[in-house]
C-alpha cells in the first residue's frame, strides 16, 4: 500500500527509474548472464560436477559438503549472481545435495568476475588491477563466510533435513535443451522484474524529504552509496565511485559481497522449495560483505603502494599483481594442462551425456 502511494505521488521518478533499470537489464544483465545460465545448466545436465569433483574434494571435506558442489561453485564464480543458487537447486533436485544446504548456498553466492573487473575496476575505479584486488578480497570473504555459516549451523543445530522424494519438489530438473532454455528465460524474467522494482523503490525512498538531509550530509558521504548498495548492488556501486579511492573500494567490496536485498530476493526465488533458513542465508551474506571489506582493508595496509597518487587514476596500482611474463605464461600452461586432463579423463562420458541431451530435444 505504501509503495503504491509513493508510485502515485512520484510518477516521474518511478518512470525514470524503471527506464534506467530496463536499460541496465537489456544492455548489461541479459547479454552477460543468459548465455552463462544456459551453459551452466547444460554442464550440470552432463554431470560436469562429477568431473570437477576431485578438484573440489579438499574444500568439500573441509566444509562437510559433497564433491559435486564444485560444479555449482564453478558456475557461480563464472556467471555471478544468482546462477550459483540456481545450480544448487538443480543439484538438490537431482538428489546429489541433500544436507548442509546453507553452507553450499553461502559458498555458491558470488559476483561475476566480468562485473567486478570490468565495471568496478575498469569503468568506475579506472584500473583493471583494482578490480582484481576487489575480486580477490571478495573470494577470500566468501570462504570465510561459508566456514562461519557451517560453524553456526552445527553449533545451533539449525540443519533442516528433507526426506521428500525428488518428484515431490515444485519443479523437476531440466531434462532437455528446450527445458533448459525455457527455465533460463523464466529466470531472466524474474531477475529483470526484481531489478526494476528495487531500482524504482530505491529512487523513491532516497528522494523522500525525510532522508535527504541525512544522505546529503558531507561528513557521512559514504552513507548514501552504502544504503543504495544494500538495496540494489549496481546502483550503490555507481554512487560509490564518487568517493575517494579507499572508501570507494571498501564500499564496493562490501556491496558486491552482500549483494543487496535485490540479489537476496533473486536468490531466494531460485531456491524456492528448498528446506533452508532465510535468516541464516541473509546472515551469511552480511558476513560475506564484512569479511570481504576487511580483507581488502588488510591488503591496502600491507601494500600501501596500491593507493593512487591523485584522483581516481590508478595506473600503478597493486604491483604484486603485475606478474612477470614467465610466471604468467606458466600459470596459463598449468590451467590449460588441467583442462586438457579433465577433457581426456571425462571426454567419453561428457559427450555421451551431451548426445543424450540433444537426442531428447530432437
Amino acid at each position: 500500500m505504501a509503495l503504491a502511494a509513493m508510485l502515485l505521488l512520484s510518477p516521474a521518478v518511478s518512470i525514470a527509474a524503471a527506464r534506467e533499470a530496463l536499460q541496465l537489464f537489456a544492455t548489461v544483465v541479459l547479454p552477460s548472464l543468459f548465455p552463462f545460465i544456459v551453459c551452466s545448466q547444460l554442464l550440470l545436465k552432463m554431470r560436469i560436477d562429477q568431473a570437477l569433483g576431485f578438484l573440489f574434494a579438499p574444500m568439500a571435506k573441509f566444509l562437510d559438503l559433497p564433491k559435486s558442489v564444485g560444479g555449482a561453485f564453478i558456475t557461480s564464480v563464472i556467471a555471478g549472481y544468482p546462477s550459483g543458487a540456481l545450480s544448487v537447486t538443480t543439484l538438490y533436485q537431482r538428489g546429489v545435495l541433500r544436507h548442509n544446504l546453507q553452507t553450499a548456498i553461502a559458498l555458491c553466492s558470488t559476483a561475476g568476475p566480468m562485473f567486478v573487473i570490468g565495471m568496478l575496476g575498469t569503468s568506475l575505479l579506472g584500473s583493471t588491477q583494482a578490480g582484481w584486488m576487489i575480486l580477490l578480497s571478495h573470494y577470500n570473504g566468501l570462504f570465510m563466510a561459508a566456514f562461519a555459516t557451517n560453524i553456526i549451523m552445527k553449533a545451533f543445530k539449525w540443519e533442516r533435513k528433507s526426506n521428500a522424494p525428488i518428484t515431490a519438489l515444485k519443479q523437476k530438473p531440466p531434462e532437455t535443451l528446450d527445458d533448459i532454455i525455457t527455465r533460463s528465460c523464466m529466470v531472466m524474467l524474474k531477475i529483470g522484474g526484481f531489478i526494476v522494482i528495487f531500482r524504482v523503490l530505491g529512487d523513491i525512498l532516497f528522494t523522500l524529504p525525510v532522508l535527504r538531509p541525512l544522505l546529503d550530509a558531507s561528513h557521512i558521504a559514504v552513507l548514501q552509496p552504502l544504503l543504495r548498495g544494500m538495496l540494489e548492488m549496481a546502483d550503490g556501486c555507481a554512487h560509490a565511485a564518487t568517493l575517494p579511492f579507499v572508501p570507494a573500494s571498501l564500499v564496493m567490496c562490501f556491496i558486491i559481497s552482500f549483494g543487496g536485498i535485490c540479489i537476496y530476493f533473486q536468490s531466494l526465488s531460485m531456491l524456492s522449495g528448498l528446506p533452508i533458513r532465510k535468516g541464516v542465508f541473509l546472515l551469511s551474506k552480511v558476513l560475506h560483505g564484512i569479511f570481504s571489506a576487511f580483507s581488502l582493508w588488510v591488503m591496502l595496509l600491507i601494500n600501501p603502494l596500491a593507493l593512487p597518487t591523485s584522483g581516481q587514476t590508478t595506473s600503478g596500482i597493486v604491483p604484486i599483481l603485475s606478474l612477470a611474463p614467465t610466471i604468467r605464461w606458466g600459470a596459463y600452461a598449468f590451467i590449460a594442462a588441467v583442462l586438457l586432463f579433465l577433457i581426456l579423463r571425462q571426454c567419453p562420458r561428457i559427450w555421451l551425456r551431451f548426445w543424450r541431451t540433444m537426442s531428447k530435444f530432437r
